[in-house]
């Protein structure tokens, strides 16, 4: 069964509640009615930036974004649309950036991140783990009080990354503040030259 939904409306097979905006998202919530009858709520992608007005949802098929419900009509689909890690950690994830009071947006399909100035400075694991790019100070800050370790990717650890522990995942609204403290410092870094 496929169906669209737009900021304003619902169509076909849809019930969405009142589009709620705020100064960068249009949270849009719809219950899709599945071929049994039954209605399915897709909380993770319920957040659309300005420009993306219309999405398509696809209730069969193998992929994320099928599973998940989000293909755009227009515009880019949300920062891992694709993710294969736990459904819940994307959604605190998306939190977390939504409560920082940066510019910042999820980006990457399977591997979620943010970046500033072509500097990476958070991602999502495929096991559910934030990575937080922090300076050399306030790294060893947040792994005393929070107890935190390195990151490690692929065998190597990686520099200037703290792994937030799952209990501060669950509260976005206290990470956002060591999230924009890793955007304000990255920012202070010089630009990445972007490739031709």
């Amino acid at each position: 069964m496929n169906s669209c939904i737009s900021s304003g409306a619902g169509a076909p097979g849809t019930s969405p509640s009142t589009a709620k905006v705020d100064n960068r998202y249009w949270l849009i919530s719809a219950l899709l009615a599945s071929g049994a009858g039954a209605s399915r709520a897709h909380p993770n992608y319920e957040r659309a930036s300005p420009y993306r007005t219309e999405f398509r949802h696809f209730l069969d098929g193998p992929s994320s974004s099928a599973r998940f419900g989000l293909v755009p009509i227009g515009g880019k689909v949300p920062g891992g649309h694709d993710y294969p890690g736990p459904e819940e950690a994307l959604a605190r994830y998306h939190d977390v950036v939504e409560a920082s009071k940066t510019e910042a947006v999820v980006k990457g399909a399977k591997n979620p991140y943010t970046s500033r100035n072509g500097h990476m400075f958070s991602f999502l694991t495929s096991e559910g783990m934030m990575a937080l790019r922090l300076s050399d100070e306030l790294g060893e800050q947040f792994q005393d009080q929070y107890e935190s370790g390195p990151v490690m990717q692929y065998g190597s650890v990686m520099r200037g990354y703290v792994s937030v522990p799952g209990e501060l995942l669950e509260d976005p609204g206290e990470l956002a503040t060591w999230f924009d403290r890793s955007w304000e410092w990255i920012g202070s870094l010089p630009p990445k030259p972007t490739k031709k």
